[in-house]
Order: C-alpha cells, then structure tokens, then sequence
C-alpha cells in the first residue's frame, strides 16, 4: 500500500489533471449536448424525444464502434511515445484511419437506404418511426466524420496532448445547440424544422469539428501526421498483426457493448413510448456524471501504457490501482448526493417537462447508486486492461456481462415478467456486479501487464 502511495506525487497528479480534465470537459459536453437535444424537442411531445433519443442511440453504436477500431493508436501510440518511436505513432494513427472507415461506410450507405428498417427495430409506430427515420436520415451519414475525428482525437490523448481536441468540441458543442436552437424553433427568421432541425444542426456541427481536427493536427502536430509510407507501413503483415491484435477485439468489445446499448433501447421501446422517453432524459443525465470519470478512466490508460512501454512494470501496476481506488471513491459520493438532493432534482426534472415523473425519479436513483459499479468496470477495463493491450479478456468480460447477463435478464423481466422500467433497471445491474467479479480476478493476475512496442526501429522523440 505504501508504494500505491509513493507514485502518487505531483507530477503525476499534474499528468492526471492534464489529461483528465480535457478529457472530462469533452465528454461532458458531448452528453450535454444530448440532454439539449432532448430538452429542445420536448415541447414537441414525447415522440419527438423518444425519436431524437433512439437515434442518438443509434449513432452512439458507431462512435463506440470506433472508438474500438481506434483502440490500437489509444493504447499503441501510448507505449510507442513512452518508447521514443514516433514512426511508430504515425503507423498506427494510419491504420486506425484504415479500420475506421472500412468498418464505418456499410453503416453509413445503410443508414441512407434503409432507415426506417433501423428504426422499425423498436417495435415502434405512427409518428415515433416517421420522426425517428427522419432523423437517422440526416445524421446516419455523418459517422464518415466520426470514423475520421476519432482516431485523430485518440492518437493527441495517447501523446499527451487532450487540451486541443476538448477546444475544438467545446467550440463544436456551442455551434450544435445554437444550430438546432435556430432550425428546431425557427428563430431569427430560420426554418422551423422540429426534429429535422437538430439532425442537420448535429450533421453541421460534426462536420466542422473533422475539418478544425484535421487542419489542426497537419499544420501544427506534423510530426504524428501519418504520410503514404506509413500506410504502406501500417499494412505489413507484422506491423498489421499487431495492430489488429488489439483493435479487433476491442472493436468487437466497443461495437458488442454499443449494439447492446441500442437493443436495451429498443427493449425499453416495448415498454411504452414515456419509458423510452425517461430514458432519453435520464441517459445523458447518468453519461453527464459518468464524464469526468471517462477522463480518469483516458487518463489511466494513457500513463499506465506510457509506463509499460518504457517498461516500468511495478510503477504501471502502482498507478492503474491508485486511479481506480480514486475514481470509485468518488463515485460512491453520487448516491447519497442524489438521494438527499432529491427534492431539488425533482424540480429540475419539472422544469425539463420530464414524462412520468415518479417513474423518472425512482430509475435516476438507481442509477445513481450504480455508479461505483459501472466506473470500477469502466476503469478497470478500458483503463488497466487496455493499457496493456489485454483485449481479448477485456472484450470477453462487455460482451458476456451484456449479452449473456443483462440483455437476457431483460429480455425476460419486460416480456414474461412485465415489470415496470424502475425494476427492470434494477435487474440488469446483475451485470455490473458480474463483471466486477471478472475483472478483480483478471486485474490481479497481472497477465495484462505487458509491453507490445519494443522494435529496434525507435525514432527519438526530439529527433521527429
């Protein structure tokens, strides 16, 4: 315990904050902006919630699915800067554009063809599914940005440098609301378009975001910028084997956990049109408080893999305990924090036109109290695993703790049992507690403890 402690000093808390808040502060963002959406439209009714919402959803299956094709410049590009190999850095920044869009475009072209059989998924009817393909529509095409601004955002993290990428969503985020404030209600002599309106303020919006991220890394972070011998590089057959190591069971594991996310989604829809609706408030809500752990959760793979790829294994193993003993500390703040502040809330949730409002309050306080299970799976996984390119396990424990725990619990808590959306909730936190079980064991056994960088081609830091 004494040496968990002694790799605690101020610099490594400097690193911590220097990566953790941007970080943090984009995410936050981001989840705000999906509560906006849903605030935005909900003088429109609950339909127009629920569609914007269950399309959101489904966008978030894509980001997330990126996310894991970007996994291999996150945790790579890591070890690769804590070894001085830059070229390594571009290699895999090249390939994770490569597995970006391949995964990225059969999405996109079906999202243009076939939206309504997307949506027609949830079980939904009448208005809901025109509003809902509506906005798919729209926004469908747009993971084409996503699939380019993501690995651009992963490989300045996994360097060290977050504060860039949080400006240019903070930036982003403010142009997304005032676009769709301005087209949803038709202000200063704009269009009143509804739901259309925040699809194209969200299509807009990510456009800009790609263009600042791109401009930005090829005019002032040129030296991580991948040319086209990199991408020869990046699809040799070792050099490939490497990266597809990783970024394939961590595409499996991100794609598996988002398309989970989407069917509870669509699970809840055959609940009633006002839980879908709760949930679409209530979501971005709990991913609100979830985003400063998300940083803490970047903030520890990127330094835990820093540390693995100079190979100090003792130190990595120090301070991927320390950041998780921190984050769930805090974490279990939230409940208590939420139950005695109810009285409050309940009036913002008022004020937010939330539907079904007892409903609404008894599922915020689960979530609440769940917190700490989902931020010790959230850093334990995506922050020590991962670190070390522990994929395959990582992968194993999201997708069986979903699939073969939660979704099945839900499937049979709505259509056998019948329960109400609060003890459904309640329910499939099952998985949480199993994933836990999962992870402690994995974590202790120390076999993610690995460097997966050591080449005799190392380019020197200051020599880039």
């Amino acid at each position: 315990m004494k040496a968990l402690f002694q790799s605690a000093d101020r610099q490594f808390w400097r690193q911590v904050r220097s990566i953790a808040i941007p970080v943090a502060v984009q995410s936050l963002l981001f989840s705000m902006l999906a509560l906006v959406d849903a605030l935005m439209v909900a003088s429109l009714g609950d339909e127009a919630v629920a569609a914007v919402g269950l399309g959101g959803r489904v966008l978030f299956f894509n980001l997330l699915a990126i996310i894991g094709s970007s996994a291999g410049v996150a945790i790579l590009a890591a070890q690769y800067f804590g070894a001085n190999n830059i070229a390594g850095v571009k290699r895999t920044l090249a390939q994770s554009f490569i597995m970006s869009m391949l995964i990225t475009l059969p999405f996109a072209l079906l999202y243009l063809v076939a939206p309504s059989w997307v949506i027609g998924l949830a079980g939904g009817e009448g208005e809901f599914n025109q509003l809902a393909t509506q906005y798919l529509l729209l926004t469908g095409w747009t993971v084409i940005f996503t699939a380019i601004a993501v690995p651009i955002e992963s490989m300045l993290r996994a360097v060290g440098e977050a504060k860039m990428p949080t400006y240019i969503s903070v930036f982003t985020v403010f142009l997304n609301a005032a676009l769709n404030a301005l087209l949803i209600f038709g202000l200063w002599g704009f269009p009143e378009w509804g739901v259309m309106g925040a699809a194209v303020g969200t299509a807009i919006s990510r456009l800009v975001q790609t263009l600042m991220l791109v401009i930005y890394m090829y005019k002032w972070r040129g030296q991580y910028t991948p040319r086209w011998q990199d991408y020869k590089d990046g699809l040799v057959k070792k050099a490939r084997q490497r990266y597809l190591s990783i970024a394939f069971p961590a595409m499996l594991q991100n794609g598996g956990w988002a398309l989970g996310t989407v069917t509870y989604s669509f699970l809840l829809g055959h609940i009633s049109i006002s839980a879908l609706a709760v949930m679409s408030i209530l979501g971005p809500i709990e991913s609100l408080v979830l985003s400063g752990f998300f940083g803490l959760g970047v903030a520890t793979a990127t330094l835990v893999g820093q540390e693995l790829g100079a190979e100090q294994y003792e130190r990595a193993w120090n301070k991927a305990w320390l950041l998780i003993i921190t984050g769930v500390g805090i974490a279990l703040c939230i409940g208590p924090m939420t139950y005695f502040g109810l009285v409050w809330i309940e009036q913002g949730l008022i004020m937010l036109n939330t539907p079904e409002l007892d409903m609404a309050l008894q599922v915020l306080l689960i979530l609440a109290f769940a917190i700490p299970l989902r931020v010790f799976n959230m850093m334990g996984i995506s922050g020590a695993l991962r670190s070390g390119g522990d994929m395959k396990y990582a992968a194993f424990i999201d997708i069986f703790g979903l699939w073969g725990i939660g979704i099945p619990i839900a499937l049979f808590t709505i259509f056998v049992l019948g329960w109400p959306l609060p003890w459904v909730m309640m329910a499939i936190l099952t998985e949480e507690v199993v994933k836990i079980v999962l992870v402690l064991r994995r974590i202790h056994g120390k076999r993610w403890l690995a460097n997966l960088v050591n080449e005799p081609d190392a380019v020197p830091a200051a020599a880039a």
